[in-house]
């Protein structure tokens, strides 16, 4: 991301950067821990660098992407959203991203490092349909509000419906005359909002949205303490824990990002297939290790159970709020059940045993 401007911002408030998964992202302010208890107990401001934008324009945009993604897409109304996965002919995931519908384009917030992948996707797939696809991710930043308290600070804005917005339903913010908007995202597990602004204006915003805070107490929050969260409630990322050898039933993800009553579309036929013969051979699951949370660090790699290997460990953190190493992985489905014990290959002082999901409500 280029903005100079907001950066700045972000820089004077303490912002500490470090490479996540190839972007620059500001990993903390200086008080991970306090961001962590904004974020949960709290309000957070956050600015997720790695998120972009592809608007779909065209009359046959809706009915285009209902053909080529889980989700149901035509149903969908200006101001709903939802959560969907694109699959490959073996029903294999390709990427993951939420639709946003405006009243004349679909809105697409998508990783900015599937960017790329996607519109090569798109373009392979587009026929004779009316449907134009173009990345817009430069022109809009994304800021965000996330933790109990930040419902005050949504009302703050005018939005004073925020807490009761479904998911990814969206409302324009009216100072910025319709090209500026309001998300309800729950991306970290709590109660969450994205702000979608011009680029230009995004200093401005991260400003205001510090003043009108105040009074909620809303801290600056970096990537370390976000994603905690979001592994505390169990919500797997694309890159780490979902990547193209991952089926969608493996996930945990069906709920909100498949449709079994929309009709055909690309990879339907497998995805189908695995709900009606009885699920996955492995499923995502929660892993909570031995010891508190100043042992030796965990990271990514293969679980072990009875001396072999039965699946692999994909996001890990520290947790404050169990004072534990916790991580989300995948494991065969006959031993995906909680007290499942298993250990990290050649950490046999890092045993774990699996959890229901989320870790935390």
């Amino acid at each position: 991301m280029s903005n100079p401007a907001l950066l700045e911002r972000m820089q004077a408030a303490g912002a500490a950067w470090g490479d996540v998964r190839g972007m620059s992202m500001a990993v903390d302010f200086g008080d991970a821990e306090g961001e962590y208890a904004a974020g949960s107990a709290g309000a957070g401001l956050y600015a997720p660098l790695d998120r972009g934008l592809i608007e779909v324009r065209g009359r046959d945009r809706a009915a285009w992407l209902h053909n080529l993604t889980t989700n149901a897409i035509k149903t969908l109304q200006p101001g709903d959203g939802n959560y969907t996965f694109a699959v490959n002919v073996k029903g294999r995931v390709l990427m993951d991203f939420n639709v946003l519908v405006a009243t004349d384009a679909l809105r697409l917030d998508i990783d900015r490092r599937l960017i790329a992948k996607a519109l090569a996707h798109f373009e392979r797939f587009t026929i004779s349909e009316d449907v134009q696809c173009r990345d817009r991710s430069d022109e809009f930043a994304r800021i965000a509000l996330l933790g109990p308290r930040a419902v005050e600070i949504a009302a703050a804005l005018g939005v004073t419906q925020a807490g009761a917005m479904p998911a990814l339903a969206s409302v324009p913010l009216s100072s910025g005359g319709g090209h500026e908007w309001l998300v309800r995202h729950d991306f970290a597990g709590v109660f969450g909002v994205e702000l979608h602004v011009a680029s230009a204006a995004a200093a401005a915003w991260w400003e205001r949205l510090l003043e009108i805070g105040r009074p909620a107490g809303l801290w600056p929050v970096g990537w370390k303490a976000v994603d905690t969260l979001r592994i505390e409630a169990g919500i797997p990322q694309y890159g780490r824990d979902i990547d193209e050898e991952v089926l969608p039933a493996e996930t945990g993800q069906i709920e909100r990002a498949v449709s079994f009553v929309k009709g055909c579309y690309l990879g339907q036929e497998v995805v189908e297939r695995m709900r009606s013969r009885g699920g996955p051979a492995r499923v995502l699951v929660g892993i909570r290790f031995a010891g508190d949370r100043t042992a030796q660090e965990v990271a990514a790699g293969p679980l072990l159970a009875d001396g072999g290997e039965v699946g692999r460990l994909t996001s890990a953190c520290p947790s404050p709020a169990l004072n534990a190493w916790i991580g989300l992985g995948y494991l065969r489905t006959a031993l995906a059940r909680p007290g499942t014990r298993v250990a990290l290959a050649g950490r046999p002082d890092r045993a774990g045993e699996v959890v229901t999901l989320p870790f935390r409500t």
